[in-house]
């Protein structure tokens, strides 16, 4: 049973929030609150009222997170590629100014890293929000630093892999054999959950959770192959050569972030320890089965 009275969600219409709406919908009477800069998403479930924000960083979410006793921050708020994003200020004035007391924290595992700002503000500048929060006083924070989300309707890198390898395309990607982790959108609907009945006494909880499941690039083109029936057409280059392709191309945190290894810090057991006992429901192939239709 979910622990919690009233529940704000910022990034509602994106990919990991129309998951979890649908499956928080299914979980008894629970006030919902979807919070986003469009307006009423057409798909938007019946029992969810929708707040409109212009940036989640004004004041105006003050007012968005009225009555809510929980907060799932799922809102990227910055674009990935060039690092645009506003300051957290404002957000940490609207979240100490209301009735929240326990922030769920969509993070990314590329928090940790330690890479310069210019080849990581992403990742820097999530954890800098995992920075703020902390300064709120009394409030409990669950922070998780995901690895890339795959599932219906996921964009990024694994989206563009999937769609190259349905045309067909050779992939110049044999070589990348690091392992990476990853987690299914169902697995991290799954997470939210259980974060939700089990609550937060901790002022402060870091977790990175996966699928459990690492894998390969190359062993990923080959798996979502598999899954959609098509052969993986794939041939080495040189790492050196397909990185410096990348730095002319001006796709180098691309290519470098297909060669190189990502992994949590944290072991399913671990998660499931801090969670209340969350498994991945679901692993590959069979999380992969979306890619048929």
């Amino acid at each position: 049973m979910i622990n919690s009275n009233s529940i704000a969600i910022t990034g509602a219409s994106g990919f990991i929030g129309r998951h979890l709406l649908a499956r928080i919908t299914g979980q008894g009477k629970v006030g919902l609150v979807g919070i986003g800069r469009s307006d009423i998403p057409g798909n938007l479930p019946a029992d969810v009222a929708w707040r409109k924000v212009n940036n989640y960083e004004s004041q105006e979410l003050a007012s968005a997170f009225s009555g809510c006793s929980t907060l799932i921050h799922l809102a990227d708020g910055a674009d990935r590629t060039n690092g645009a994003i506003s300051d957290h200020k404002g957000l940490i004035r609207a979240i100490a100014s209301s009735s929240i007391s326990h922030v769920i924290l969509a993070s990314s595992i590329y928090a940790k890293t330690d890479k310069k700002d210019s080849e990581n503000q992403y990742g820097n500048r999530k954890r800098q929000l995992e920075d703020a929060l902390k300064t709120i006083p009394n409030i409990a924070v669950t922070a998780f630093r995901l690895p890339p989300v795959y599932g219906p309707g996921c964009k990024g890198g694994f989206a563009t892999l999937a769609t190259l390898l349905k045309k067909g395309w050779p992939l110049p990607i044999k070589t990348a054999t690091e392992l990476r982790d990853y987690i299914a959108v169902q697995n991290v609907t799954d997470l939210f959950i259980a974060s939700l009945e089990t609550g937060q006494v901790e002022p402060f909880t870091l977790i990175e959770p996966s699928d459990g499941q690492p894998i390969s690039t190359a062993d990923l083109a080959i798996a979502i192959a598999d899954a959609i029936e098509q052969p993986a057409r794939l041939f080495a280059v040189p790492n050196g050569v397909l990185r410096g392709l990348g730095r002319v191309s001006g796709k180098q945190l691309q290519i470098d972030a297909l060669m190189s290894t990502l992994r949590v810090s944290h072991s399913v057991e671990e998660v499931a320890s801090m969670t209340g006992g969350w498994r991945p429901s679901i692993q590959m192939p069979e999380s992969l089965s979306f890619l048929k239709s």
